[in-house]
């Protein structure tokens, strides 16, 4: 009597079905366990703790029930292994049940159900559950029920569903159908059929190289029909694809794909990009994956297929990977542009060169006018080698042409940038200008022969320095308290503080005073004022305070329970440029409200906005508006809905544009204050400024005023967050703060050229004293509103420059006449002295490439 396999595994009745045929005594009780179980099993999340806990049951049954009450429940796990969350866990705990099943029928000599036995050990392999012990158990078993023909067409369908199911096949499975065919008569052709239609079927990561060098080795000796059926084959393991390759070569795959006779499913770029997409990472130890080589069979394979390439006119996809990371591989870029085959990267377009690892010389992609300037600029910011690109690549046309072109620019940014612009400019190209660049390049001797430093000091000077606004508060604070060692905000309060004293300015003078006694071995703090009182945060060790006191009760130190916050104005991401605003009685730190003799500490919270009646935060982690929440006037705690004052909803965000994190601002200017050199609307101050939706860059910055700047921006690039106008006619220069300087720096930009930069007072790292190579310092960002302009004559004879002075000043120190203010007369010192330290640098510059270019020894 046959005994027939569920059609829908799932809901299999394996067992109750057995029963009814063989035990039908026992029909009523195997019918009531079913049913339990299968209330039991949908509701699952364990498989393997469900199987363990029916386990008594198994064993309470009679032996000849056994096999059959485990198939049944092998079948609904084998079935659930589609499970996208708990696959994994149904197919081991599907394994499992199979093994507990044959292991019933040999311990107790069961009798097996010959065609069953065959279908159902199928059914597991299918769904990838079939222990692999147990198919050199099944092979053996099929050579004692058949001939040896029955035994080999059995084990190829086993095969099959083995390679369907996903399971592991063994590296030596070719070596196995080989003895299973030979006992079965049958010569090497049959091999050949054998191992196209495995590897045709399988889906599986757990294709090894060995199988594939074996399958190689067997289509070498035999054609292979239909060839075309192995082109869908990206084994996932952990490998280069270059086994894959051979088994296609040998199997005359790739020579059809060249002489088009065969064609993937997929397309010829296709096939080629799914190639890249499986194999440009792997896997390492312990976690994480790297960056692979693309195999040299795969260099062979283009050159062969690449007419046919070229011609279908399709375009080769670098833009994924199967860990979700691509880049532009430069080896394979430049086997593809060389025949003749454009390329897509990723969004983010970085490219990876392999430097002395590489297998291609590069020529055809640096001549590539889209991926060849790609390819200088992914090696000239390459910061582990210290060798130029010249160096790196000799004897290729379309890169000397390219650092040529980027020399040519930095000279140009020497010429005609600002001060700031100039010295970057210049630093690159003393590192460029190695010894095989400068003897590759023709004319630059004369090219840097003319940069003097009067383009950019006249640029400067033009556009406005900083020394034109002046903070008369600030500036007696400072000659008053001497030494500075950081700032806080109370907005519009300012605290300023040393190691033993702190004083509380507000737009036009002083407001508190306050002197402390910090603990010994205290090595760093940070003062806050709050309600009418200071609060002093200290440590002994690294990072943010450990201990706080109150200057009301210095003898009261207590442990704060918030120090996220307490962090002086440093950078967009400590102090939050500056806008933490007051509060009645106390200080908002975005979360709560900071009171006198509270020992809460400060939040994280600290990037705030407000209208002057109602204050908003910034909280990280958050998602959309929810990043920014108004406080509740009283508590100081935000709302649980995301919210922002009117003017961030003026008018739309461009598409692809999102509000960038930490830089936007708004707030109420005290009455006294009329304007700020920033902009303001109706006594209102603020920017909205987008970015890329993707990244750091983009940026565009809208002042409440109507003023607009953009801001290339970029990974590690300083933040902008305002447009400064500068006195009498002088330009409108973008404002950024530096994350990733040290000292912390705020730069003005006119257009895309950095003009000038001053440190703020928030910088911990650096002392008040001005020098002849430190920039001067000025109050964070939230202060800059209260700057007014300092000698309007001055202003407008710095406006009014031509050459001439600016070479005269350069050449004798003397100042322009008009000028008399005597700080504004040292900001113009400073900038001339720093023109001069330009030039210098450049004639050391072209000293070193006069004597390369001589051909004499240094």
């Amino acid at each position: 009597m046959s005994i027939l396999l569920p059609s829908d595994p799932l809901n299999s009745r394996l067992y109750s079905d057995w029963v009814r045929r063989f035990d039908s005594g026992m029909i009523e009780s195997a019918e009531e366990l079913v049913g339990t179980l299968v209330v039991q099993f949908r509701r699952t999340q364990k498989p393997g703790a469900f199987v363990d806990q029916i386990g008594w049951r198994a064993r309470d049954l009679p032996e000849a029930h056994r096999p059959w009450f485990w198939d049944m429940i092998g079948h609904w796990l084998s079935a659930s292994v589609g499970d996208r969350y708990l696959g994994k866990r149904f197919r081991t705990a599907a394994m499992t049940v199979y093994g507990l099943a044959r292991t019933a029928e040999r311990e107790h000599s069961l009798p097996v159900h010959v065609d069953y036995h065959r279908e159902n050990t199928l059914l597991f392999a299918r769904a990838g559950a079939l222990p692999v012990k147990e198919v050199t158990v099944h092979q053996h078993w099929l050579g004692t029920v058949g001939s040896a023909a029955d035994a080999h067409h059995e084990f190829v369908r086993l095969l099959v569903a083995l390679a369907h199911g996903g399971a592991a096949l063994g590296a030596d499975l070719h070596r196995r159908v080989r003895a299973s065919a030979k006992a079965a008569g049958l010569g090497v052709d049959e091999d050949a059929r054998v191992l196209r239609d495995v590897l045709a079927a399988c889906t599986s990561a757990k294709v090894p190289n060995g199988l594939l060098d074996g399958a190689a080795k067997v289509f070498a000796q035999t054609p292979v029909a239909d060839a075309a059926l192995l082109l869908d084959l990206f084994p996932a393991t952990a490998t280069d694809g270059a086994a894959l390759l051979r088994m296609l070569d040998a199997a005359g795959a790739i020579a059809g794909m060249a002489d088009g006779t065969l064609t993937p499913a997929r397309g010829l770029a296709g096939w080629i990009s799914r190639f890249f997409h499986m194999y440009c990472y792997v896997k390492v130890a312990y976690g994480g994956i790297t960056m692979q080589q693309m195999p040299p069979e795969l260099f062979a394979m283009i050159e062969r297929i690449g007419p046919r390439l070229r011609e279908s006119s399709e375009r080769i996809a670098m833009s994924s990977g199967r860990y979700n990371s691509a880049y532009i591989d430069a080896d394979l870029a430049d086997a593809l542009v060389s025949v003749g085959v454009g390329i897509d990267g990723p969004r983010h377009g970085e490219m990876h060169v392999w430097g002395a690892a590489s297998q291609r010389d590069l020529v055809a992609l640096a001549a590539d006018p889209v991926l060849g300037p790609k390819l200088e600029a992914t090696m000239y910011a390459d910061d582990k080698t210290t060798r130029s690109v010249i160096a790196r690549l000799p004897g290729n046309p379309g890169i000397e042409r390219l650092v040529q072109a980027r020399i040519s620019a930095l000279i140009d940014r020497v010429a005609a940038g600002g001060l700031v612009d100039a010295e970057l400019a210049l630093i690159e190209l003393d590192k460029l200008l190695d010894l095989p660049t400068a003897q590759a390049l023709d004319g630059i001797d004369e090219a840097l022969a003319a940069l003097d430093g009067v383009g950019p000091l006249l640029n400067t000077l033009r556009a406005g320095i900083p020394d034109e606004f002046c903070w008369p508060a600030l500036e007696n604070t400072i000659a008053d308290l001497g030494e500075v060692q950081g700032a806080t905000s109370t907005w519009p309060l300012l605290t300023i503080y040393n190691a033993d004293r702190a004083l509380v300015i507000d737009p036009h003078g002083p407001v508190a005073d306050t002197t402390f006694t910090l603990p010994p071995h205290t090595t760093s703090h940070v003062v806050f004022y709050a309600g009418g009182d200071f609060l002093v945060g200290y440590t002994r060790g690294k990072g943010r305070p450990e201990k706080a006191f109150w200057t009301s009760a210095p003898a009261d130190i207590f442990t704060p329970a918030e120090t996220s916050g307490m962090t002086p104005c440093r950078g967009c991401y400590g102090g939050g440029l500056g806008y933490q605003f007051t509060a009645p009685g106390g200080r908002h730190d975005g979360a709560g409200i900071l009171r006198p003799g509270d020992r809460r500490g400060i939040g994280e919270c600290r990037l705030q906005l407000s209208d002057g009646a109602r204050v908003w935060s910034y909280a990280a982690f958050r998602t959309g508006l929810d990043y920014w929440a108004e406080v509740d006037p009283a508590t100081g705690e935000r709302a649980e809905s995301g919210s922002l004052p009117d003017f961030f909803a003026g008018h739309p965000i461009p598409d692809g544009k999102e509000l960038a994190r930490y830089v936007q601002s708004h707030a109420r200017l005290p009455e006294s204050i009329p304007d700020s050199p920033l902009g303001s609307t109706a006594g209102v101050v603020g920017y909205r400024i987008t970015q890329d939706r993707h990244g750091p860059t983009g940026y565009l910055l809208e002042g409440i005023d109507g003023r607009r700047a953009t801001y290339a921006g970029g990974q590690r690039t300083d933040d902008p967050w305002g447009v400064i106008r500068m006195p009498e006619g002088g330009a409108d220069l973008l404002l950024t703060y530096g994350a990733w300087t040290d000292p912390v720096l705020i730069r003005a930009y006119d257009g895309e050229r950095a003009v000038w930069e001053v440190r703020t007072l928030g910088d911990s790292h650096t002392n008040i004293t001005a020098g002849p190579e430190l920039p001067p310092m000025f109050p964070p960002p939230a202060f800059w509103h209260f700057l007014t302009p300092r000698d309007a004559e001055g202003s407008r004879v710095l406006r009014d420059l031509d050459t001439a002075h600016v070479k005269d000043l350069l050449s004798t120190g003397a100042l322009p006449p008009g000028i008399r203010d005597t700080t504004l007369a040292t900001g113009v010192r400073t900038q001339a002295a720093r023109a001069s330290r330009l030039l210098h640098h450049r004639e050391r510059i072209s000293q070193r490439v006069a004597i390369i270019r001589s051909g004499e020894p240094g």
